[in-house]
């Protein structure tokens, strides 16, 4: 059961972030609100910690190495979209095939 909700969790982040991009989108709509980087930023943070901006403002204080790393991670995702033979995707992704990204290295 727990491998489930795990497999779940896995699942709903995946799509939320690669799919719909949705911490581009929270930063896109900051942006055309006339919003600075940093309140782009702090858009995306909510998107994908779940956590309102009170929220956040508590855990920079009593859990800052956390809301750092969680920071970081929001950084990673462009402020803007750009049209690919997938469609629109965020600025800076491109379609790939994974033997172009990755190198497979196996045992036995």
């Amino acid at each position: 059961r727990i491998n489930q909700t795990l497999e779940q969790m896995a699942q709903a982040l995946f799509k939320s972030w690669f799919v719909d991009f949705d911490p581009v989108k929270a930063k896109i709509a900051a942006r055309e609100a006339g919003g600075t980087a940093e309140q782009a930023n702090l858009a995306a943070t909510q998107v994908i910690s779940g956590k309102t901006e009170a929220q956040l403002e508590v855990m920079k204080t009593r859990q800052s190495e956390q809301y750092e790393e969680l920071k970081a991670t929001a950084e990673l995702f462009p402020d803007a979209m750009q049209e690919s033979e997938l469609g629109s995707v965020p600025v800076g992704w491109d379609a790939s095939e994974i033997g172009k990204e990755v190198t497979v290295v196996g045992g036995g």
